[in-house]
């Protein structure tokens, strides 16, 4: 059990504090990470290429996607799984758009707010780079990179 909501209500002037607890099962082959409020998959998938890490998640669970850091905590907790390699996220450059800095979406359409990309990034390079990575060797900084480069992969529910 794990609390995940907590807050103050006023009823009739009288003040108290609340707490929601929920119990929490993730799927096999996932674990719940409390800060995040998401399941991730508890092992990282070694060297996959960008283009499959979608189908490679919904292999794993029909409602699995490659993990889609929305701030900083989410961030954290993926770099804890990931220790030692570059991590495909799921972000991406529509295939349409040649634009420098077009990558701007999250797998359900919705635009990125929070990023941590690598100064110059994201560039394009070669007009083909149309997928996202946190690398290693830049501190795990996000750097948009041609969806035929090979990197880990970590899902989340």
């Amino acid at each position: 059990m794990c609390s995940i909501y907590e807050g103050i209500i006023d009823t009739n002037r009288l003040v108290e504090k609340v707490s929601v607890s929920l119990f929490v099962s993730c799927p096999k082959g996932f674990v719940w990470q409390e800060d995040a409020i998401k399941c991730y998959s508890s092992q990282v998938i070694k060297s996959i290429l960008g283009s499959d890490t979608v189908r490679e998640c919904k292999s794993l669970h029909p409602e699995a996607t490659p993990v889609e850091p929305r701030n900083q905590i989410q961030m954290d907790i993926i770099l804890r799984i990931a220790v030692e390699a570059d991590i495909w996220l799921g972000m991406y450059r529509p295939q349409t758009s040649n634009v420098v800095d077009d990558i701007r979406y999250y797998s359900d359409g919705s635009g990125i707010m929070y990023n941590n990309w690598i100064t110059g990034d994201p560039n394009n390079s070669g007009q083909k780079e149309y997928c996202v990575a946190a690398l290693q060797y830049y501190d795990n900084k996000w750097g948009d990179s041609p969806c035929t480069s090979n990197a880990g992969l970590i899902c989340e529910l």
